[in-house]
């Protein structure tokens, strides 16, 4: 539902395109949402930024004319995306604060190059990719600023082909409604202002949530094209094959590994990964999921990719078609040719050409930016080495007919000259990056070290689309010794290491106690040595987390560090820090969903019913607290039925041998146990005969149940929250409503049940990053 703070953005929805002023001419006196206690960037960071303007050359404003280019019309001022409960998911007008004329007019409190990357990203709405075709043929559309990531909008004949659906389901609904309001329904001729242009096909380009997380807001589970139908008629290339539109129904296209790569990283780590994302894209700044405010000068104003991440209902609805080689499909007048790109942004990710209309559309691998190695917020290095093979191998396919290059973040690009020139510089960014900090590396140079030594050639880094707004250099470096080398330096006095809070403590008695420590440190930051205030004050509060005095001099640091960064990442991360150390932690007791991608019970139960159930039984081992279950002996054979999908399934006809792995991973006959304070599990089919062994465990118990009850009973059972007493009243419900139909039984086996329940942990959801955590003393306590 999009509404408007004072109006509505019914005006928006009625079909007619809205026009607004330029907006470097906009109203600059906007309302901003800055942090409590926030303070004012010091000499030594006014100068800092004062230089920036002479390194770079803001005078050349082509990036100001490419993400306007195309421009059809933007949500109203004030309009803001609320969720079914009223609450605030995005605000349009957060950012207002941002606009100035001339454009680089910058306060004293953010890095000149981040303010002009922000403005950029400041434009959002309905834009026209394929600029050179005529309004009455099919195009290609984007919609920008409605979440961190852009939605891709491809005409076919009948309907339309969705790339990427944003990060949750409130976003993509209204993006797709604004689509309709201003192009689709004129264009598919669709009288009824309540209905919308059908929806072909959903493209995810990669495994990231940003790019997933809202497709439940405009594709029903029930509407997915299960099986793949080809028409048999011939084609004009004999590489191509054609997929046959059902009307009413979607295709559901992901590259190869999309859903093991989209579970293991939104739920194997998923509550790690959400508290770290917080610093990294700064998100409680914006006010939080209620009360979405918008960011201010002394606060948040950017991601690199985009604004911010939504704060609405995220969920996951698996693919129907996996992209596992390259290829070429045609759909309803669409020809999209596949390149798969693995292990570059993305484990799962791939590059699609349109080549009808002659786009190029690279993901996120060619991002008008530095993109990151390693991400903040943490997951698997990625590899600058195929990343930048990638995109030679995109260059040699398509360089000589491109058009127009688009990508799921910023905005286009074209003219084949300035598209080959963009790939050629990022490639060789990528690629000069990865090997001259291996040269270094082999040097003997350490991780520290080797961000301080590798330094961007001229050629490279006075381009604004390889500027470091999302990643940055040092962290990209560091990211490449990592990958090759791994954390340890090989000093041998890093091995084994005291603890932070224990060496912090040491630290502080051999510089003579905390009071000196910061009458020194406040000295040091007089002098505008932040990064070492920062690094010594970390020492202080990690020591003696209750100091005031050590708490404030730490986050004045913090703060001016972030007021100087270019990477919107760095910039976010050092003033959450900040935040958190002057304000404390925003509801420091929630617990985290078990689930990341969980925000609620509805998305909860998309993410499991499209999770495979050893996905799932991975994660219960993870969650699995092992010195609770030391000398614990458990075994469950739980036999999960898929009876009515199957018949679905079998319904549309779908192939047998795909009927046979939903089968076999969605549901099927598992073995599970408990034992050396380990849990494992064996498939019937893989493993017959362990699986035949643990059905003669003393006490094991046999739970028979279809896909759905299994979800209901382990979705209600992540309400627990790691409470002693297991019960909860929807829990208990569920239980008793399985022991009346005889799927558990009122006996040792619901006993079972429970005593195994009470094993598994419930992560708090914001953990302490910037003072230390209490480390379990009790083996029976410790995670």
């Amino acid at each position: 539902m999009v509404l408007k703070k004072q109006q509505g953005l019914a005006v928006a929805l009625l079909g007619c395109a809205i026009t607004i002023p330029n907006p470097i001419f906009a109203d600059t006196s906007a309302e901003q949402n800055n942090p409590t206690g926030a303070k004012e960037a010091t000499a030594f960071t006014k100068q800092s930024n004062a230089l920036v303007l002479d390194e770079l050359n803001f005078k050349n404003t082509d990036e100001y004319d490419l993400a306007r280019k195309g421009y059809i019309a933007s949500a109203p001022a004030g309009s803001d995306i609320r969720n079914a409960k009223g609450e605030i998911v995005w605000d349009f007008s957060g950012f207002d604060f941002e606009v100035s004329n001339p454009e680089t007019t910058a306060p004293t409190s953010a890095n000149p190059s981040l303010w002009r990357q922000a403005q950029l990203n400041n434009n959002q709405g309905l834009f026209k990719v394929t600029t050179n075709r005529s309004d009455l043929e099919s195009n290609i559309y984007q919609i920008r600023g409605f979440d961190l990531a852009n939605m891709t909008i491809i005409e076919a004949d009948d309907g339309i082909v969705v790339l990427d659906t944003l990060t949750t389901k409130e976003t993509a609904e209204a993006a797709i409604e604004f689509y309709n309001a201003n192009r689709g329904r004129q264009y598919y001729k669709i009288q009824d202002s309540s209905k919308k242009a059908p929806i072909v096909a959903v493209i995810y380009s990669h495994s990231h949530i940003d790019h997933f997380g809202g497709a439940g807001g405009i594709v029903n589970a029930r509407d997915v094209q299960n099986e793949t139908v080809f028409d048999a008629k011939k084609n004009e290339r004999k590489d191509t094959k054609t997929l046959k539109y059902v009307k009413g129904k979607t295709y559901v296209i992901a590259p190869s590994g999309f859903l093991d790569a989209a579970v293991s990283e939104n739920v194997y780590v998923g509550n790690a990964m959400a508290r770290r994302a917080q610093y990294m894209y700064g998100s409680p700044l914006l006010g939080g999921k209620q009360d979405f405010r918008g960011g201010g000068e002394q606060g948040q104003i950017d991601a690199g990719l985009g604004k911010s991440v939504s704060a609405g209902t995220t969920s996951l609805i698996a693919p129907s078609i996996i992209i596992d080689q390259d290829m070429r499909y045609k759909l309803n007048g669409v020809t999209m040719s596949f390149q798969l790109t693995p292990n570059t942004e993305a484990p799962s990710e791939m590059t699609i050409y349109f080549d009808d209309f002659k786009a190029l559309d690279m993901g996120e691998i060619a991002c008008p930016l530095m993109h990151n190695l390693l991400t903040m917020r943490g997951s698997q290095v990625r590899d600058a080495l195929q990343w930048a093979n990638y995109l030679t191998q995109s260059m040699d396919r398509y360089g000589t007919e491109v058009e127009v290059m688009l990508g799921q973040h910023n905005w286009p690009r074209w003219g084949a000259a300035d598209i080959n020139d963009v790939l050629a510089s990022q490639r060789d960014s990528y690629k000069y990056i990865h090997d001259q900090s291996l040269r270094l590396t082999n040097e003997g140079y350490t991780m520290n070290e080797l961000a301080e030594m590798v330094v961007m050639p001229d050629s490279l880094k006075k381009r604004w689309f390889n500027q470091g707004y999302y990643g940055s250099l040092k962290h990209n470096v560091k990211a490449i010794y990592q990958k090759y080398i791994g954390w340890y330096d090989a000093n041998p006095a890093h091995l084994n290491p005291l603890t932070d809070k224990a060496a912090s403590e040491k630290y502080i008695d051999y510089m003579g106690g905390l009071d000196s420590v910061i009458d020194k440190a406040k000295k040091d930051f007089d002098e505008g040595h932040y990064r070492w205030v920062a690094q010594v004050m970390n020492n202080a509060v990690f020591a003696f987390p209750e100091s005031e005095p050590a708490r404030k001099l730490q986050a004045d640091a913090l703060e001016q560090l972030g007021y100087q960064a270019e990477a919107a990442t760095w910039r976010n991360a050092y003033l959450m820090g900040a935040n958190e150390l002057r304000n404390g932690i925003a509801d420091s007791d929630a617990q985290a969903q078990t689930y990341n991608v969980a925000t609620d019970s509805t998305s909860g139960l998309t993410t499991f019913t499209a999770m495979t159930l050893p996905m799932f039984f991975d994660y219960t081992a993870i969650r699995l607290n092992g010195p609770k279950a030391n000398g614990k002996r458990i075994t469950i054979i739980w036999k999960i039925e898929c009876e009515e999908k199957l018949k679905k399934l079998k319904n549309e006809h779908v192939d047998a041998n795909e009927i046979s792995l939903y089968e076999e991973d969605m549901c099927g006959d598992y073995a599970m146990t408990v034992e050396n304070s380990t849990l494992t599990y064996f498939p019937k089919n893989d493993y017959p005969n362990l699986y035949d062994k643990a059905l003669t465990n003393q006490g094991a118990i046999t739970l028979k149940m279809t896909r759905p009850e299994f979800d209901a009973l382990m979705l209600a059972q992540i309400e627990i929250s790691g409470k002693e007493n297991v019960g909860t009243s929807k829990f208990d419900n569920i239980v008793q409503e399985l022991i009346n139909s005889k799927k558990v039984f009122p006996n040792e086996k619901s006993a079972t049940l429970l005593e195994f329940f009470k094993l598994l942990d419930t992560f708090p959801a914001n953990f302490p990053v910037v003072w230390p955590q209490a480390l379990k003393s009790n083996i029976t306590d410790r995670n």
